[in-house]
């Protein structure tokens, strides 16, 4: 089987799996999250609620819901409608009948985010609730930069500075009405980057595969983030000398793969 046909046909299942694995991994390991910011104070989490509030909202009701990037968006949308009708990752250049497109072929861009975006179309024609996704993913952006900041700096006042920050950041305020991929790459980003410093306080295999899974999905939204294995890389050899050796072993495997 040509790689072509495996993306078009099944990459949609593999997506299913790897997404299945990594909520199952978050709830799992969720009370350990929680547990690694017990320090900030309730009177920041109010104020971070109240910046999320304030950031959606700009977002929902003030940014243009349009295409930006005019040839990727549309087919972006094109490759979503047919993962959510057909199960196929098709960038459609033909004609879409009873059993799907009569033309394939597979998208320049990795379907991670389209996989996501297949599932606005449950609602109605699904072209309404297309850009609530990146709008939810730009806001829960802003929660994750203010844990990133958190665990840089530890300074609860510098962190909502932080989140408020990008809130307004008038790029990613144009982008967060669109479907481009710069939004679901930075919250995968920033994620993956939270999850990578609290594994050293979170000995645990369950939370290393969480972060694995994360780090993934990560590289698979843009070609570009494949450079934040080199980056992670170095990260993880300036922390190595302060692991356990068994710890080590199951690190070191996942840097070698």
């Amino acid at each position: 089987m040509l790689a072509s046909d495996f993306i078009i046909n099944y990459f949609f299942y593999y997506l299913l799996i790897v997404f299945s694995i990594f909520f199952c991994l978050l709830v799992y390991n969720f009370n350990f999250l929680v547990r690694s910011f017990k320090k900030v104070k309730k009177t920041t989490w109010i104020i971070l609620f109240l910046i999320f509030l304030f950031a959606f909202s700009l977002r929902m009701w003030f940014v243009p819901h349009m295409f930006q990037i005019y040839n990727d968006e549309y087919a972006h949308k094109d490759v979503a409608q047919n993962m959510f009708f057909y199960q196929s990752a098709c960038e459609c250049h033909g004609i879409i009948n009873e059993t799907g497109c009569s033309v394939c072929i597979v998208p320049a861009w990795s379907p991670v985010y389209h996989f996501l975006l297949s599932f606005s179309f449950s609602f109605s024609d699904g072209f309404d609730f297309l850009f609530f996704l990146p709008i939810l993913i730009s806001s829960l952006s802003i929660v994750l930069f203010f844990l990133f900041s958190f665990l840089i700096f530890r300074n609860d006042w510098l962190s909502l500075f932080s989140s408020l920050f990008l809130a307004v950041l008038p790029i990613h305020l144009r982008y967060s009405g669109s479907l481009a991929l710069e939004i679901p790459s930075l919250f995968f980003v920033l994620l993956s980057f939270i999850l990578f410093l609290l594994l050293f306080e979170i000995r645990r295999f369950s939370f290393f595969l969480l972060f694995f899974t994360t780090f993934l999905i990560t590289l698979q939204i843009k070609f570009e983030n494949l450079f934040f294995i080199v980056i992670f890389g170095l990260l993880y050899l300036l922390k190595f000398y302060k692991t356990s050796k068994v710890k080590k072993k199951y690190y070191l495997l996942f840097f070698l793969i």
